[in-house]
């Protein structure tokens, strides 16, 4: 189901995980600017009873409506999260979405491409003082981040970016 131009939901059958009765574990996946992140709704239904063109299950049975009804407010609550992480930040991922619904950790916890780096550095800077790694590859690195801050400033006028801000560019 499209949601608007950015964010879309799927509802999927994970038939690889098929309980011993029949039943078939409820998936929603939600993709963001072609990236996707996936999480179980909760439910199982048996495959029969599924329509996956509408994403609902199929039936009067007190199962299909409550399935029906916790997919309404599963969409119902995305939909919102992703609104409301769109007010807040100037990029928002499907994992963030799925992040802030699961009350897992905030958006901005997720790391950045400089921090990364820093990050690489300083385990580099420990391995050279045991003298395991030499003292070029560090400051090969410490080059390329200076060079990447350079790019960032220049092409972007940033000074970092968040890891999941970045994607690859099809080449024409």
């Amino acid at each position: 189901m499209k949601v608007n131009e950015k964010l879309s939901m799927l509802l999927i059958l994970e038939k690889s995980k098929t309980s011993k009765d029949g039943k078939v574990p409820i998936t929603v996946r939600l993709t963001v600017d072609s990236k996707r992140a996936e999480m179980s709704l909760g439910h199982k239904v048996n495959p029969e009873m599924w329509n996956q063109e509408a994403g609902i299950a199929i039936g009067s049975s007190i199962d299909s409506r409550q399935i029906n009804g916790t997919i309404d407010r599963v969409k119902a609550k995305l939909r919102q999260h992703y609104d409301l992480l769109a007010a807040q930040h100037d990029y928002v991922s499907a994992e963030m979405v799925k992040a802030s619904y699961q009350n897992k950790k905030k958006p901005d916890e997720t790391k950045s491409l400089l921090q990364t780096i820093d990050f690489m550095i300083e385990k580099m800077e420990k391995k050279v003082e045991k003298q395991k790694l030499a003292k070029g590859t560090l400051s090969r690195w410490r080059t390329t981040r200076s060079k990447l801050l350079a790019f960032l400033n220049f092409e972007y006028k940033i000074n970092d970016i968040k890891l999941e801000q970045i994607y690859l560019k099809a080449s024409l």
